[in-house]
C-alpha cells in the first residue's frame, strides 16, 4: 500500500515538474543506469538516499579547484555505489534531482533505459543522456567561475542543478535553443531538436 501511494504522488511529481519535458536515452556508470536530473519513463521505488559530502579536492585547494558536472557526477555515483555496495542495498538505478541528495531505486519492470529530463527555466536538461529525438548544435557555452566554493574555501560546493543553471542563464539568451547537451567537460551544447 506505501509503495502504491509513493508511487502516485511521484507520478503527480513528475507531471508537474516535466510538464512537456522531452525524452532522453540514459548512460551508465558503473553499471548502474544514471538519471541526472532526469525521471525513469517506468514506476520504481526508492530503497535508499545518499547525501554528498565535501569535495576534498575543493577543500584542499581553498574553494579554487572545483569539479566539473561529469566529474562531480561520477565522484557522486560512485561514492553513492560504494556506500550502498557496503550495506548490502540492492538496486536498479539512480536518481538525482536537485539538492545534495540521490536515491537508489528499484524498477517495478524491466527497464528500458529511457528518461523524461527535466526543464529548468523553460530549457530541456540532458546531462549524461542523449536526445531521442534527432538534433542540431546551436552553440557551444562554457560554465563561468563558481563564486561559492571560493568564498567558503571549498567547504560549501555548488549541486550539479546549480553548476548546470549557468548553462540555462546562457541558453535562455540564445535564439532557437530547446536544450542544454551536457557530456563532460566544462563545455555544453545548446541544441534545438529537429
Amino acid at each position: 500500500m506505501r509503495s502504491i501511494i509513493v508511487g502516485s504522488f511521484m507520478t503527480l511529481g513528475v507531471l508537474v515538474t516535466f510538464g512537456q519535458s522531452m525524452r532522453a536515452e540514459v548512460q551508465q556508470l558503473s553499471g548502474k543506469e544514471i538519471y541526472l536530473l532526469s525521471e525513469p519513463d517506468i514506476s520504481y521505488e526508492i530503497v535508499a538516499s545518499v547525501k554528498t559530502s565535501p569535495k576534498l579536492t575543493s577543500i584542499l585547494t581553498r574553494g579554487i579547484y572545483n569539479e566539473h558536472v561529469n566529474d562531480k557526477a561520477t565522484q557522486f555515483v560512485n561514492k553513492s555505489i560504494r556506500k550502498l555496495n557496503k550495506k548490502s542495498i540492492e538496486f536498479d538505478a539512480l536518481v538525482y534531482n536537485d539538492g545534495k541528495t540521490i536515491n537508489a531505486v528499484k524498477f517495478k519492470e524491466r527497464s528500458n533505459g529511457l528518461a523524461t529530463v527535466k526543464k529548468i527555466n523553460g530549457i530541456s536538461v540532458f546531462i549524461l543522456a542523449d536526445p531521442v529525438q534527432d538534433y542540431v548544435v546551436r552553440k557551444q557555452v562554457r560554465n563561468g567561475i563558481n563564486i561559492v566554493p571560493f568564498l567558503t574555501y571549498g567547504w560549501i560546493n555548488n549541486s550539479i542543478e546549480k553548476d548546470v543553471s549557468k548553462y540555462i542563464k546562457k541558453a535562455n539568451k540564445a535564439e532557437e535553443v530547446d536544450a542544454i547537451l551536457y557530456q563532460s567537460g566544462r563545455k555544453a551544447s545548446l541544441i534545438a531538436l529537429n
